[in-house]
């Protein structure tokens, strides 16, 4: 088949991080592959060398000006289908789209019920939604948003675990608590702070690391500092290989009050790292994590039951034990092999679907 993959740019993020996996398994099985960028041409992840990568990005003055290079780019190429991942360019691609009569997959990746926040691309999102032939959610719950006639047409896969996921640490842990996320409010890392600070008062030889970049950076240092833990709690910034640098902690923290499908989170269980999350909308850690078998989910904002599970975990060697060795299993079942076979098996339904 000969695929296209619709994105604003590749500079970073979940979204991306998933198509950059999902690129590298389809020219690996054969099939023709290329990335159009609308906005930016630069590339983060590996992409092996039979990934076309197609930049657009000098021709975006605006979104009319991307919608029409967009529908220029695959008229010329006529490409079998066309998948795009996010909203805005969702909606960006089923605009360039109509009346090429190639079938185009789109992929929600966040809450649906919250993002977009402007009024403007909700209303679009109403309109142009519709005029997909597929559509891929993370979760049930992020399928429940939508209307039972896209419903029908839709399918969920999670996301893959990253293929190069280091090995499971084997020493005894560091004691470490850990969170990895952009500094934004979405994350609540004030939550985390909290909660580290209460279980410091039973547990004064922890300390805590945050790592991720954002607009929030100076606030939650101050935040830090003005609740006394400077010397406990640490902003880390940006780190090229986070999973390595975290693979010997004795815990993962998510605080998140939404999510769409955490890799951070999924990549942390998969290493055995014993893991505690907010069960946040829109479902993405109840699909992670069984409570109680493989880490805990705590109610959204609950900053007393974050610090009573984070106690239970490291006053219980055993039930950190257990949910390391339960959590590893995720690597099997979102290996990228097969979460890709799950995306073409669904494409090749949509292919079929617009022939008939």
């Amino acid at each position: 088949m000969k695929i296209a993959f619709s994105m604003a740019n590749m500079l970073g993020g979940g979204a991306e991080r998933v198509v950059s996996e999902l690129v590298n398994s389809f020219v690996e099985q054969g099939h023709d592959v290329s990335i159009i960028v609308v906005k930016a041409s630069e590339c983060v992840y590996p992409l092996k060398a039979q990934v076309k990568l197609v930049d657009l990005s000098a021709k975006d003055k605006g979104i009319l000006s991307r919608i029409c290079a967009l529908r220029q780019c695959i008229k010329k190429n006529r490409y079998d289908v066309v998948i795009s991942f996010l909203t805005s360019t969702n909606i960006e691609t089923l605009l360039a789209m109509v009346g090429l009569g190639i079938p185009t997959v789109i992929s929600e990746r966040n809450n649906p019920y919250i993002l977009p926040e402007g009024k403007i691309y909700r209303f679009l999102r109403s309109v142009t939604y519709p005029l997909a032939k597929g559509y891929v959610f993370q979760t049930p719950d992020a399928q429940a948003f939508f209307s039972k006639r896209i419903q029908k047409k839709s399918v969920v896969i999670m996301n893959p675990i990253k293929s190069q996921l280091p090995a499971v640490y084997s020493g005894e842990r560091e004691k470490r608590v850990v969170n990895v996320g952009r500094l934004v409010p979405q994350k609540n890392h004030r939550m985390f702070i909290d909660a580290f600070c209460e279980f410091s008062k039973s547990h004064p030889d922890y300390i805590a690391e945050i790592y991720g970049e954002g607009p929030l950076d100076k606030e939650l240092l101050d935040y830090i500092r003005s609740s006394g833990m400077e010397t406990k709690v640490f902003l880390r910034g940006f780190c090229k290989d986070v999973l390595s640098e975290i693979a010997s902690a004795a815990m993962f923290i998510m605080s998140s009050d939404y999510e769409g499908m955490s890799n951070a989170l999924i990549e942390a269980v998969g290493m055995g790292i014993p893991c505690i999350s907010t069960d946040h909308p829109i479902g993405g850690a109840r699909l992670t994590i069984q409570d109680g078998v493989s880490g805990f989910l705590v109610p959204v904002g609950d900053t007393y039951k974050l610090t009573e599970k984070m106690s239970n975990i490291a006053d219980d060697p055993e039930l950190a034990s257990k949910f390391s060795k339960q959590g590893v299993s995720l690597r099997n079942k979102l290996s990228i092999q097969e979460i890709a076979k799950s995306w073409i098996e669904y494409i090749e339904k949509v292919r079929k679907g617009n022939k008939s």
